[in-house]
């Protein structure tokens, strides 16, 4: 065997195990965890409206799988993102603002997932804790 077709056989099975790779390593963007928990592992763009004064309303696509999964009208959902990913917040209702905060809230907001109560009114606290606001609707988006 001269090195020429040595070369040519291992090209096949190099785009075979290319082609395996990419194929196991394609998952979902969006992974229910529990119930009203979601896992988004990549950047997403993630609309807000709102059912009166009581819940937001998340609806967004994942582009994963085919066709791509729409989650629409999740009331309250606990978002488990992931660093180094870009997520936009585009609200399109009006009402209350939407805030993301950092772990410091646990001194002043308690429940659980979709139901939560702050204990505290203060504006320097809930402000220290605040990374960004997505205003009542006419706002421009915000990504995070």
């Amino acid at each position: 065997m001269n090195k020429s077709s040595a070369s040519l056989r291992l090209i096949p099975a190099f785009v075979v195990l290319l082609l395996t790779t990419l194929t196991f390593s394609a998952q979902a963007v969006t992974t229910l965890v529990i119930p009203k928990v979601y896992s988004v592992t990549e950047g997403v763009t993630f609309s807000l409206a709102n059912n009166g004064a009581s819940d937001f309303l998340f609806s967004w696509n994942d582009p994963s799988g085919a066709p791509a999964n729409s989650f629409a009208n999740i009331a309250d959902p606990t978002l488990r993102l992931t660093i180094g990913q870009t997520y936009t917040f585009q609200r399109i209702s009006g009402s209350h603002p939407f805030a993301i905060m950092n772990n410091t809230i646990s001194s002043f907001i308690s429940g659980t997932d979709g139901s939560y109560s702050r204990t505290t009114s203060d504006f320097t606290t809930i402000t220290n804790a605040t990374f960004l606001t997505a205003n009542p609707a006419p706002a421009a988006a915000v990504s995070w």
